[in-house]
């Protein structure tokens, strides 16, 4: 299940530790290249032990190779969280402004 964070993070300490114990991999994109670059990056999602990162922001998707616990290694709450089905829908959310951030775990 994919989830979302509603509580504000600060991007670059997220990013620094999930490094900790992930290797990660960026896909920049702009305006014209965002929906090619998504589909590579949902692409690579496919993959088993991968997960992905997507912020508000920010215009780069970020693959992740590892297993992590994100409420514990963010210190979330279940108010600061929620789970989502589809991973397109994580992608809407972040770009409406409804979430901070959405982990992609799986692709539908």
């Amino acid at each position: 299940m994919n989830k979302i964070v509603t509580k504000w993070i600060e991007p670059y300490i997220l990013l620094e530790q999930l490094k900790t114990t992930c290797d990660m991999k960026n896909f920049v994109f702009d305006g014209v290249s965002k929906t090619q670059i998504k589909n590579k990056f949902f692409n690579c999602l496919k993959e088993d032990g991968y997960f992905g990162l997507y912020m508000k922001n920010v215009n780069q998707f970020y693959l992740f190779k590892g297993i992590v616990d994100i409420e514990t290694l963010l210190n979330l709450s279940k108010d600061d969280i929620k789970e989502v089905s589809d991973s397109q829908t994580v992608i809407d959310l972040v770009d409406m402004g409804r979430a901070e951030a959405g982990f992609i775990f799986n692709i539908s």
